[in-house]
């Protein structure tokens, strides 16, 4: 198969003709069809973290799962379905991990990461949710505090609306980390007493500087910052 391939070595990165990649017991062959490109992409090609003379590079993927691993066979779950439209992400060039990556015409991933697809979003459009959409959550629920992308910022908005929205059930128990980025709001979105506001650190530098010295007591747990 194809895929795209970084020469650690020589610092280089050529499309080669690599074996493919082989399932486990509880994994699942993706054939590829679109791919998303992240930031942790382009930096891993620039300064490459791996110690391996050859790694498939890529995060995002969008694909339909080919093949499943043998104790998938019998599995009653929709994501290890032959012809299931899937999406999810990999750690493509990383220095403990000898996966490779989503670069790739096929690649192998544990079912339970990833997701079926809904019919309403085609692979192009689906290729782009899984790392941004996970690193927002992460920063929401997960109480970690980050400076986000674009990207973030829509995906942390969106979860903010989805759960203001009553789409949640009360009997799940999600809620988002308040956010103390109160004074500002460039960009505000409420819900539930719940304060999303992003703060542009280029064209209003002073601004954002004030805003973290108010909250500098506070705990801050989503930063959005656009740049």
């Amino acid at each position: 198969m194809l895929a795209l391939v970084l020469n650690t070595n020589e610092n280089s990165i050529t499309v080669q003709d690599v074996p493919k990649p082989k399932t486990g017991p509880k994994q699942i062959l993706v054939c590829v069809r679109a791919v998303a490109l992240n930031h942790v992409d382009y930096m891993n090609a620039l300064k490459p973290l791996a110690a391996q003379a050859k790694r498939v590079l890529g995060s995002d993927f969008a694909g339909k799962v080919v093949e499943v691993g043998l104790d998938l066979i019998d599995f009653d779950d929709p994501r290890v379905k032959i012809g299931q439209r899937v999406s999810g992400f990999l750690q493509g060039v990383n220095s403990v991990n000898d996966r490779p990556g989503a670069f790739a015409e096929y690649l192998v991933v544990e079912y339970d990461l990833c997701w079926t697809i809904p019919r309403s979003l085609s692979f192009e459009e689906d290729a782009t949710v899984s790392l941004a959409g996970m690193t927002a959550a992460q920063a929401i629920f997960g109480g970690v505090a980050i400076c986000s992308t674009t990207e973030t910022r829509s995906f942390a908005a969106a979860f903010y609306q989805f759960l203001g929205s009553g789409a949640v059930s009360n009997e799940v128990k999600l809620q988002p980390n308040p956010v103390r980025l109160l004074p500002g709001g460039l960009d505000k979105i409420s819900s539930k007493g719940f304060n999303l506001l992003s703060v542009n650190q280029k064209s209003e530098p002073g601004q954002a500087t004030e805003i973290f010295k108010r909250v500098s007591g506070e705990k801050l747990v989503f930063s959005l910052t656009a740049r």
